[in-house]
């Protein structure tokens, strides 16, 4: 995304386990003739997931569960998911589930007639994967821009260590918070927790983050909003 801030391009970069970061980071920045670059791991996730609920006054809010207050750890490659062992075949199912639903009255059917597996064994181990933590969630995605919220506003606040704990929890319990992440700070930007919002225009984003600021005590912040989005595409962790 392009957003309207001296540091004026952001992106999430996804590699390999085990491949160099730093490395990948360094010869971006070099392709790009960057000026300056801010490498923002997640920390810590206080909240993940727009789930958008169209209220009866056209708001949005969210519907997710109880907000996290650890990180998911990392996994150790295709083949293993938060220190947890996958079967070929688990693998297999993981390569098709995480692809759209083709538009057929029995849409699982070919996606395990790919997998090698009859579609009964399929939805199983879906199932089973959402028992154990490794799928998140399967939902249908709400295109919602096309309703009308077409403003987002990432909100990035300057936090005191002793307070980012009760101050990210905070934000994840506010039903305008679909994100809230915390990232490390540095000497160009002092900002360690991220909530992001969506509204249907940039002047509820603003008082939707002055409404956060009053209530949470948190002064300190800066809104970025997007003016251009150059690619959205999900991970793909099975190739």
């Amino acid at each position: 995304y392009a957003r309207n801030h001296t540091f004026n391009l952001w992106f999430t970069l996804a590699l390999p386990p085990g491949a160099d970061l730093p490395g990948e980071i360094d010869a971006l920045a070099a392709r790009m003739r960057a000026d300056a670059v801010l490498s923002l791991p997640a920390l810590r996730v206080f909240k993940i997931g727009v789930q958008f609920h169209l209220g009866e006054e056209g708001r949005i809010s969210t519907r997710a569960g109880a907000p996290s207050t650890h990180a998911r750890p990392p996994g150790d490659g295709a083949n293993t998911i938060a220190g947890i062992e996958l079967t070929p075949r688990e693998r297999a199912a993981g390569r098709g589930l995480e692809v759209d639903l083709p538009l057929t009255l029995r849409p699982f059917e070919p996606i395990a007639q790919r997998a090698g597996m009859p579609p009964e064994e399929l939805l199983g181990l879906a199932n089973g994967f959402l028992e154990r933590g490794i799928m998140r969630r399967y939902a249908a995605l709400l295109g919602h821009r096309k309703l009308g919220f077409r403003a987002n506003a990432m909100i990035c606040w300057e936090v005191s260590q002793e307070r980012i704990e009760e101050v990210g929890l905070f934000m994840a319990s506010s039903p305008a918070v679909t994100h809230c992440y915390e990232r490390p700070t540095s000497a160009e930007w002092p900002y360690n927790l991220f909530t992001m919002v969506h509204a249907s225009n940039r002047g509820e984003c603003q008082t939707l983050a002055g409404d956060l600021s009053r209530t949470s005590g948190t002064p300190h912040y800066t809104l970025l909003f997007s003016t251009r989005e150059y690619k959205k595409k999900r991970i793909r962790y099975f190739e």
